[in-house]
């Protein structure tokens, strides 16, 4: 079953007291799954194991560690809420990640709803994933040491940071 990935703020959602969209906070949607031209981005993967991707995905295209929550969401149930989908490539330094990007488009209310309801599910079944800055600091210098993100292409500043939070860890034992 194929997901649909991307970041948000788990502390926005309260998921323990969240049981419906109805009852999501305000911030949860409009920070979160913030439209641009109705649409909203999406990452298509097709299981949990691929979060890290989407996470060296996304701070690659940002170049800033921060943390990720990143809910992966059933994309059938979205179909099935009558949402579309279009591909589109993802606005990212990691090559193979640009296929599995799109966008649900021609986005409303009932849609939002729809979306906020996937997420809430998606938390409920363990689908939503915290990587911490380290962690996204060492996702980030495996790819570069694989060749997978070409260094070349990156901020040195968001390099460094990234080689000092792992060195650092390393050295500490973590």
């Amino acid at each position: 079953m194929p997901l649909l990935a991307r970041k948000i703020t788990v502390a926005k959602w309260n998921f323990d007291a969240v049981d419906k969209p109805a009852c999501t906070p305000a911030d949860a949607i409009t920070v979160d799954l913030k439209t641009g031209g109705n649409r909203l981005s999406f990452w298509r993967i097709p299981d949990n194991t691929m979060v890290d991707d989407v996470v060296l995905a996304m701070v690659s295209s940002r170049q800033q560690l921060a943390k990720y929550d990143i809910a992966a969401v059933d994309e059938q149930t979205l179909i099935d809420a009558g949402i579309e989908f279009v591909k589109c490539p993802g606005e990212t330094l990691v090559e193979d990640m640009r296929p599995l990007h799109q966008d649900a488009i021609s986005l409303d209310y009932v849609d939002l709803g729809n979306l906020a309801d996937a997420v809430i599910q998606g938390y409920k079944q363990a689908s939503v994933h915290r990587r911490g800055v380290l962690a996204v600091a060492k996702i980030v210098v495996a790819a570069i040491k694989s060749g997978r993100l070409d260094e070349s292409k990156l901020l040195p500043k968001f390099v460094a940071e990234a080689v000092e939070k792992v060195a650092n860890a390393d050295a500490d034992g973590k």
